[in-house]
């Protein structure tokens, strides 16, 4: 009896002492969501959420399931409640072998009850058609007898209708009930093939993922919202652009669009997407400076110095809580979120763009290998329709469509797919441009404006007053330009003239006299005409080409 009281007060004892310590911690497993993804060239920051009721101690909760692209180094933790304060958080790599063999056993054993019930069925059309052949086979047997008898004058003909007819509707009852089985077949057979496809993507599946822990203490009773955030790899996005000419407005109309990948190991359902060019700081502390020398260089040419400036990529945002005005307990280095949403901020000195995009709407991108297009934006800009040509080259011209970036946004560079009105007519590309800068856009060639470029006269002759010392190449060129729209136009003509790569040579002498013209360093000419319906035009030009004697010319191909 003694013993047994002393059992009693010790379990009394460690009831009460369990009861006056509420800071005993205990470990709650968070259901949470992903709420935002902010998508990098090469990686994403993902934001998880999770709304937990906890008492007054320390408490340890466990967020799972989270995959193994999942940068460790990366990882932040914010709460939203002045009662809950953050102790430490951290992380480890769990085995899924035992839940996968657990999930494997029940969609196996779903699949087999599937595949049962599919026999029955299959058995019972089976009986059908089986009972069809049968009555079929009464009739035919039934042939010869009645011949039979109907000689005979012992069986009348309305007695043997009433049994074929009798035959025909046992036949026709039981076709109606195979196609009554039809639909059940049909949703067996898609069940069992869906059970297929996911006892197989689970066999594909990973067989690890990251736990993370998170020890917090609360001094109240309170219902928090607890945020984790953290850096994937295997993301990216590229720009992807629509611009569709709009002939009844003279203008374009430009979508700006994104390609979102992702093979992080786990889908982004319903979340808000931001796509950015920065690259995130994975650390709490900045990188401390190395030592900056200077000297006298040297004749010969140095290496470029280890500690230049670092390249905008580098640069640490801002950080910053999830909620503004709450004031959250945090771990160094708190949540932070790219700046510059929808805006620019151009690194002048280093030449690069960063900039980040909100996207308007809530959107899924899928874990694999297909791209999801989100739209960044859409926007028009009237445009003036010009036509190009290079006869050089070919002798059509081509219709370009000039227009000014009005947005707000810098057009990253990436592929464009061109549009005249509904119809689409080729994939180009795109060259970075800021907001105020002009852009154009090839629209196709028009074989009713042609530009031919012929050779009218290429004579040798020598130089010098008394002896021989150099050579030239008188060199003539046309160029006719038919128009035979019934309309004016725009053209601009390229051609060039070569330009001399050796000591000795020499262009002089270029003379256009029909039209004004420009002429830039690399040997470019261009001739921009209006041209009335109809009108037939001729541009003449020449040149002269010096070189000393005896020297043979190559790249006169013309």
């Amino acid at each position: 009896m003694v013993r047994n009281g002393n059992y009693m007060r010790l379990s009394i004892w460690v009831i009460l002492f369990a009861v006056a310590q509420p800071g005993l911690a205990d470990r709650i497993i968070a259901e949470s969501a992903l709420s935002k993804a902010v998508v990098y060239r090469d990686r994403a920051m993902l934001f998880r959420e999770a709304e937990l009721k906890m008492s007054a101690g320390t408490h340890q909760i466990l967020f799972p399931h989270l995959p193994t692209t999942l940068l460790t180094d990366s990882l932040r933790v914010s709460t939203f409640s002045d009662s809950v304060k953050v102790l430490g958080v951290s992380s480890r790599l769990e085995s899924l072998n035992e839940q996968k063999e657990i999930k494997s056993r029940q969609l196996r054993n779903q699949l087999r009850y599937l595949q049962d019930d599919l026999q029955v069925l299959l058995d019972r059309q089976q009986t059908l058609t089986e009972q069809i052949d049968l009555y079929r086979s009464l009739g035919q047997s039934a042939g010869p007898k009645l011949a039979e008898e109907l000689l005979r004058g012992s069986s009348s003909s309305d007695s043997w209708q009433t049994v074929y007819q009798t035959l025909a509707k046992k036949i026709t009852e039981i076709r109606d009930s195979i196609r009554e089985l039809t639909p059940t077949k049909r949703e067996l057979e898609e069940k069992i093939a869906a059970a297929e496809n996911d006892i197989r993507k689970l066999e594909e599946s990973v067989t690890e993922t990251y736990e993370v822990a998170v020890d917090v203490e609360a001094s109240a009773a309170v219902q928090s919202k607890i945020a984790v955030s953290y850096v994937v790899q295997g993301a990216g996005w590229s720009p992807v652009y629509d611009v569709r000419y709009l002939p009844d407005s003279a203008s374009l109309e430009i979508t700006y669009g994104a390609l979102v990948r992702q093979r992080t190991g786990e889908p982004w359902t319903d979340v808000q997407l931001v796509l950015s060019t920065e690259r995130p700081q994975l650390y709490g502390r900045p990188k401390e400076l190395s030592l900056w020398t200077v000297g006298i260089q040297s004749a010969l040419p140095q290496p470029a110095i280890e500690n230049q400036p670092a390249p905008a990529a580098a640069a640490a945002p801002e950080a910053s809580t999830l909620k503004p005005g709450d004031s959250s307990s945090t771990v160094p280095g708190t949540l932070f979120e790219p700046k510059n949403l929808g805006r620019l901020d151009l690194q002048e000195d280093l030449g690069s763009v960063t900039v980040s995009f909100q996207i308007p709407t809530k959107e899924t991108v899928l874990s694999g290998d297909v791209e999801q297009r989100v739209t960044v934006a859409s926007f028009r800009s009237p445009a003036k329709l010009q036509y190009k040509a290079i006869p050089r080259q070919s002798p059509y011209t081509f219709l370009r469509a000039v227009t000014t970036n009005d947005s707000q946004y810098p057009l990253l560079s990436g592929k464009a797919n061109i549009f005249y009105g509904n119809d689409f007519l080729s994939t180009s590309s795109l060259q970075t441009t800021m907001p105020g800068t002009t852009l154009d856009f090839y629209l196709g060639s028009d074989p009713e404006i042609e530009v031919r470029r012929t050779e009218l006269e290429r004579t040798l002759d020598s130089s010098g007053l008394i002896v021989t010392t150099g050579q030239q190449i008188n060199w003539l060129w046309q160029l006719e330009v038919n128009n035979r729209r019934d309309s004016s136009i725009v053209l601009e003509i390229v051609d060039q003239v070569p330009v001399p790569r050796s000591e000795g040579i020499e262009l002089t002498d270029f003379r256009c006299r029909d039209h004004d013209y420009t002429m830039e360093k690399d040997g470019i000419v261009r001739w921009v005409l209006e041209l009335r319906p109809g009108e037939n035009r001729k541009i003449r030009y020449s040149y002269k080409i010096k070189f000393p004697k005896g020297v043979k010319l190559s790249g006169l191909e013309g």
